[in-house]
């Protein structure tokens, strides 16, 4: 497999939940790819539809949650209609998924170490002492001091970032083709936080990893993804290169997010700058582009069409009826 051919591919993918009054489509006609040894950054405002995509990857979904259309191929393999048991075989083996929060992904009652054998004795024909073994050095590789020690403690015992680490080496252990981070610096220190980005970019390099990195944070986007795609009311709005995105965005939304990111050598004084008005509620979503209602430059047209995502051929794609032209967050249409 070459470097630019994808290893995870989704198309057109849309997941409902059951409501009282209908089902309420909580992503729709979501499309797009993750090269191999590539780092995208999926990134939107809470609600926008990023965890939903991972957790549909995944096939974890809830019971409530229904696949309404779309593929996804993972490793030339389409898994959108494996069994539960075939999908088992394949995730922590070909894909893992790294959780937002520790604490409640991990076992409380189960030491670290035995936690991340789980994995080998699922996928992974070794010996007793060879699990061992293979766990410590995983728990070296992620930077965590006193290995030996680190393998007998519980949970409760680390610190936030280590227990990061934990779930990082956990998601390593079998070496997966494709790792989705899903917001794994939200609850740490600003330290801690650009340590397990290194990490991140570090095991790329090593192992050849895959990273789909989940946030919604854009200076976490900017220090670490190759690509970005920008996610609006369970739809993509943009995707770029991350160097194009940042300097150029051409859709409003993106343009709002990147302006309103805090910028320590302004010298300006007040508020910072928002996008006016909140992510629409998805039983309530409007007629059009979703986010019409938020747009500064919206016409009639965006009220009662939705913009298709559309590449320019060089790999900038956009679902905009106005886009911001120049690209530069101070343009005008």
């Amino acid at each position: 497999m070459s470097r630019n051919e994808p290893i995870l591919n989704i198309e057109e993918l849309t997941v409902s939940f059951q409501h009282p009054n209908g089902a309420v489509k909580a992503l729709q006609d979501v499309s797009f790819s993750l090269n191999k040894g590539e780092i995208l950054g999926l990134v939107g405002e809470s609600g926008s539809g990023k965890s939903l995509t991972a957790l549909t990857i995944m096939k974890l979904l809830p019971d409530q949650a229904q696949v309404e259309q779309g593929v996804i191929v993972l490793n030339g393999k389409t898994i959108t209609k494996l069994s539960a048991k075939e999908m088992r075989k394949l995730r922590g083996n070909d894909v893992s998924m790294i959780f937002q929060e520790p604490m409640t992904a991990l076992n409380p009652l189960v030491s670290v170490g035995k936690q991340i054998e789980e994995m080998l004795v699922l996928h992974k024909k070794m010996s007793r002492s060879a699990r061992k073994a293979r766990v410590i050095e995983l728990l070296q590789s992620v930077g965590i001091p006193e290995p030996e020690l680190r393998y007998r403690q519980f949970p409760f015992e680390l610190s936030g970032g280590m227990r990061q680490r934990i779930m990082i080496a956990m998601a390593l252990a079998c070496e997966p083709k494709v790792i989705i981070a899903d917001e794994p610096t939200t609850a740490l220190d600003v330290t801690i936080q650009a340590q397990i980005l290194d990490l991140l970019k570090e095991i790329k390099l090593k192992y050849g990893t895959s990273i789909l990195l989940i946030t919604h944070d854009m200076g976490v986007i900017a220090d670490t993804a190759d690509r970005v795609a920008v996610m609006y009311a369970g739809r993509l709005m943009e995707m770029a290169a991350v160097d194009e995105l940042l300097t150029q965005p051409r859709h409003p939304y993106t343009v709002g997010l990147l302006a309103s990111m805090p910028d320590i050598t302004d010298e300006r004084e007040g508020e910072l700058t928002t996008i006016r008005g909140s992510v629409p509620d998805l039983t309530r979503l409007p007629v059009g582009c979703p986010f019409h209602p938020r747009c500064d430059f919206a016409t009639e047209r965006c009220t009662t069409e939705v913009p298709p995502l559309t590449d320019d051929g060089h790999g900038h794609a956009l679902a905009c009826w106005n886009p911001v032209k120049g690209g530069g967050i101070h343009d005008e249409r």
